[in-house]
């Protein structure tokens, strides 16, 4: 029978259901030869009807099953569930969304404790929320097909409890009969099925809703739930397929994005997205608390990039910036004596003497411009944000500027500060993993600014200072900041305060730049500073 079906017109007919959206062409699989030829995919597929691949929305059919499955009419069960299969390039979207919904149903089930694999469950739910959209979807469209292929697939399936709701459900919802006749549900049961209906109600295929949805649809199917491996015959199609066994990283970067829910304000609105990131990594083997964190601000932080243009500003040349210690394999033509002499009293080799690094500089309208480096000073005291349990708008300010400083060539130093003698340093480096890995610490003490490591060099170099009220030690920072801006023309500092700063007037006069906002402000400011500086 399986011969005298066209596939390629059912499932051009299945494609204009859906408004003919751009997707390969669906690949048939009509022997076991022909399923032994797609590798790992004819195995996933020897057990479906059909699946569909996620991110190339590739279909595959198996045609072979999907005759035997209707042996009345295998035309119309072909079309049925190719119908079925174009719409999940709609519902769960792609594969990120099939990512997290499968995360929201398993945080559902691991709060009920549940005596069986939780993974497979929650793919099972997130199979048969998807389905249930896609058909209830096709059967408002008036597809006559789908509802006369569950009754099919209905005809040996009314003694598992699962089946008896989530049929049911379709039945209240699309008002045709699904299950075999004489099947009858206990009161829990029909209260269930007609709960699970009317998630199916009213502007049900919108995205925005999915979250919640699959968490009420999992929560109310669960208790019906015996075996999620017979109970998986509920489902059409396995979803499965389409999730790979680890994230990568463009996978990652969209997810940090999806979870955090960018607004039109460019700010991230869903505080919980950390956490679900985390969570979701975890599920993946990927889940070191510390690295998913840092891979969640870097993947978010790029939403902020901005390419650097580039300018013709006439001939390049190098200069000295910045003073690094001297050793014999350097070359003896690096060695500046009398800065050595100056800051030893005595030449020892590798322990006090000096050479100089060399920056490129550039000349635009006959004036020379030098790129200064980007020194991040974070203040990880009690009252701040912790980084590894929310989202922390100051961490995220930390990642956009390194990473903006980075693009231009500077290179960046990296200070994590709390109280008395308490920080941690990453000197300058052009390594940003080495930047954020400081980042992300969090210290929770009080706040003191070490100023013993802000004069450690003399620049030209960007300072930036993010705290949330000021630090402890006012006076002596400000004395701190007045010299440094002594030692270079090209060194500036810029305070940035979640609060109002007590003495700013120090700081103003020592020649910093004080700003004070809401955490939001400040986070716009900082970002709106790097371009200032590494854009512009």
């Amino acid at each position: 029978m399986q011969e005298d079906l066209d596939t390629r017109i059912l499932w051009n007919e299945a494609k204009d259901r859906w408004h003919s959206p751009t997707i390969p062409e669906v690949i048939v699989a009509r022997t076991a030869e022909e399923m032994r030829g797609l590798g790992d995919i004819g195995s996933a597929l020897q057990g479906e009807l059909a699946f569909m691949k996620y991110p190339e929305y590739q279909t595959y059919l198996n045609l072979e099953k999907t005759v035997q499955s209707f042996p009345e009419n295998p035309e119309r069960g072909t079309r049925a569930v190719l119908g079925h299969e174009v719409g999940h390039r709609f519902c769960p979207y792609d594969l990120i969304m099939a990512i997290i919904l499968r995360h929201d149903a398993q945080k559902e089930l691991e709060s009920q404790k549940l005596p069986y694999d939780i993974k497979k469950a929650s793919q099972l739910m997130l199979n048969l929320f998807a389905d249930e959209n896609i058909n209830t979807r096709n059967h408002r469209n008036r597809d006559q097909d789908i509802a006369w292929a569950y009754q099919q697939l209905s005809k040996d399936k009314g003694n598992r409890k699962l089946w008896r709701v989530y049929g049911r459900s379709m039945e209240i919802a699309w008002k045709e009969s699904i299950l075999p006749e004489g099947v009858e549900l206990k009161e829990e049961e029909e209260k269930a099925a007609q709960q699970l209906s009317n998630l199916f109600t009213g502007n049900f295929f919108d995205k925005d809703k999915w979250r919640n949805n699959i968490r009420a649809y999992t929560r109310i199917l669960n208790p019906f739930l015996e075996d999620e491996e017979k109970d998986g015959e509920a489902a059409l199609d396995d979803i499965a397929n389409a999730i790979p066994e680890k994230i990568d990283e463009k996978t990652a970067k969209e997810l940090a994005k999806r979870l955090s829910k960018i607004g039109s304000d460019g700010l991230p609105k869903d505080g919980s997205g950390l956490k679900d990131f985390k969570d979701i990594m975890a599920g993946f083997g990927q889940g070191d608390p510390i690295k998913a964190s840092i891979a969640f601000y870097d993947n978010l932080s790029d939403s902020y990039d901005v390419r650097f243009a580039t300018r013709p500003f006439g001939r390049p040349r190098t200069s000295p910036f910045q003073p690094v210690k001297w050793h014999p394999s350097m070359g003896a033509d690096k060695l500046d004596i009398d800065y050595s002499l100056l800051n030893g009293g005595r030449i020892i080799p590798g322990i006090n003497t000096y050479a100089w690094n060399e920056r490129r500089r550039e000349t635009r309208g006959g004036v020379e411009e030098v790129i200064p480096n980007l020194e991040l000073y974070l203040d990880t005291s009690m009252s701040m944000p912790n980084p590894i349990e929310t989202i922390s708008l100051p961490v995220l300010s930390g990642f956009v500027a390194a990473k903006k400083a980075h693009r231009k060539g500077a290179s960046i130093k990296s200070v994590n500060f709390s109280g008395n003698k308490q920080y941690k340093m990453q000197p300058w480096t052009r390594d940003l993993n080495k930047i954020f890995e400081n980042l992300v610490i969090f210290y929770n003490g009080g706040t003191v600014f070490p100023v013993d490591v802000l004069l450690e060099d003399n620049g030209p170099k960007q300072v930036l200072l993010i705290t949330d009220s000021f630090v402890g030690n006012p006076q002596e920072t400000a004395d701190a900041i007045a010299e440094l801006k002594t030692r270079n023309k090209g060194n500036n500092v810029t305070v940035y305060s979640l609060h109002s700063v007590d003495n700013a007037d120090y700081l103003r006069n020592a020649g910093a730049e004080v700003i004070h906002g809401t955490t939001t402000d400040i986070f716009k400011r900082v970002i709106g500073k790097a371009e200032e500086v590494y854009v512009k």
